[in-house]
């Protein structure tokens, strides 16, 4: 205890925020409400039904849709990229992080509800699509750096596994009630609610102000009931140029760090096979297989019901036997994933003709059924690897410096996000196959998984039986 209070009066007096008492019940109510504010985009506009009908439908060519999507993705991962550490430093400067959890709510909501003017064939409206696509993109990912960031102030070092996984949880269980919605309203009636017509795609245009408003409305109970780390006495210009200062020092000493340092290269290799994963099961499904909206809807409420009880799995494996070893599990399988996928054309499944679809019917040829299966244990891989990378993270992490490092953290994320996508870009507009893409996601993973071999978990972190 007596360690603990200095550390605070030395933080304070450097004038960096001490780490503050846990939040109560309604404050972590509040901040896994707003994690999971985000997994309905994600699942919806960039993995399900917006990224397949962006490429199919505004486009209009699937190779070209499919490169344009990955550029775009890789120009938004750039702008993290620059921008993310650098912010995670002024906020560990300034204290607080719901201010920037609010811009990005406030960047968020009008850019994703923007994708309503996403009209098919869209032509000289394509550069607002595509601007409401990057900030969307980038509100998401700033968001989920402060957010995670403040979980180590919302929860005890010991159950942020748990308040990680319940938060992709119940994003994933947010995100099939939508789906299951947009099944109800849309594709099995005669009556489309709302009056909207499908003839101009007005349904799937309609998933972007649909996860605006659940973003906006789960971001409420946060500001309400979740503690904040206090504000130091620094004005903002000050938090600035403190925050960059920071983040000089952190650079120029990140060797004392090696552990991390070793796990964020590993985090740069991996999160490229996550990408892929997620990237390529819409994408993929309508351009390669020719899948419908009512199928691609199925997938994904498939998907983010077993993703939902994997995120809970994951984080109390994480608790148990250490977020590393929990890692390592789930990277295995996105290998296994990918190299799968690759498999997969509409005759072939494993490399080995099956002949053409015999039944115009949902998921009824044989590479359909496989392909199925194969994303839904993919969706459960990366959601658990993305639980157990966040609880690493803090394992590893000084509690002084958690927003300097998740800013590194998302770093890392976000420069395979920046290469991978731009790879799978060039690679599809080379080759003009879709499939050449999934070869960069093989790849990055398997090497990715070797050098988290080298990463240490400290024993402490790691719940004995």
């Amino acid at each position: 205890m007596t360690e603990a209070v200095s550390g605070d009066v030395a933080a304070q007096a450097a004038g960096r925020p001490a780490v503050e008492a846990k939040a109560g019940l309604l404050g972590r109510i509040g901040w896994v409400l707003y994690d999971a504010g985000g997994s309905p985009y994600w699942t919806l506009i960039n993995v399900f039904l917006f990224s397949a009908y962006f490429t199919t439908k505004v486009v209009g060519d699937p190779e070209k849709g499919a490169a344009l999507w990955s550029f775009v993705s890789a120009a938004a991962s750039l702008v993290l990229v620059l921008g993310g550490p650098v912010a995670g430093a002024i906020a560990d400067a300034g204290g607080r992080r719901k201010p920037w959890l609010a811009a990005c709510t406030l960047l968020g909501v009008p850019c994703m509800a923007g994708l309503w003017f996403a009209t098919p064939a869209v032509g000289p409206g394509l550069p607002l699509v595509i601007g409401c696509l990057l900030g969307s993109f980038i509100a998401f990912e700033y968001s989920q750096i402060f957010a995670s960031a403040m979980l180590a102030n919302v929860a005890p070092k010991s159950r942020v596994g748990f308040y990680s996984g319940l938060g992709y949880s119940v994003g994933n269980l947010t995100a099939v009630a939508l789906l299951l919605f947009y099944l109800l309203a849309w594709e099995w009636t005669s009556t489309p609610l709302f009056g909207l017509d499908k003839a101009v795609s007005e349904p799937l245009r309609a998933v972007g102000p649909m996860v605006a408003i659940v973003f906006g409305l789960y971001a409420i109970p946060l500001f309400l009931f979740t503690p904040d780390t206090p504000g130091t006495a620094l004005s903002i210009p000050q938090a600035v140029g403190e925050g960059f200062r920071r983040l000089g020092a952190t650079l120029r000493k990140v060797g004392e760090y090696r552990n991390i340092v070793v796990y964020l290269v590993a985090r740069i290799i991996f999160n490229e096979g996550f990408v892929a994963v997620m990237m390529f099961t819409g994408i993929f499904a309508a351009a390669m297989l020719h899948w419908t909206p009512q199928e691609l809807v199925v997938q994904g409420v498939f998907n983010s019901i077993i993703a939902g009880f994997a995120a809970i799995i994951a984080g109390w494996l994480a608790d148990r036997i250490g977020a590393k070893a929990t890692t390592l599990i789930f990277l295995t399988g996105v290998v296994l994933v990918n190299l799968i996928l690759l498999s997969i054309t509409p005759v072939s499944v494993f490399f080995i003709n099956v002949g053409p679809n015999p039944d115009p019917g949902m998921f009824a040829s044989l590479p359909d059924k496989v392909f199925l299966i194969n994303q839904a244990v993919g969706a459960v891989c990366v959601i658990g690897g993305y639980v157990s990378t966040r609880a690493l993270m803090i394992r590893l992490t000084p509690p002084p410096m958690l927003n300097e490092f998740f800013g590194l953290f998302y770093l890392s994320g976000r420069a395979a996000s920046f290469m991978g996508p731009l790879l799978i870009g060039i690679c599809i507009s080379i080759f003009h196959s879709i499939r050449a893409g999934v070869v960069v996601g093989v790849i990055f993973t398997l090497a990715g998984l070797i050098v988290m071999l080298f990463v240490k978990e400290p024993r402490e972190a790691v719940a004995l039986p």
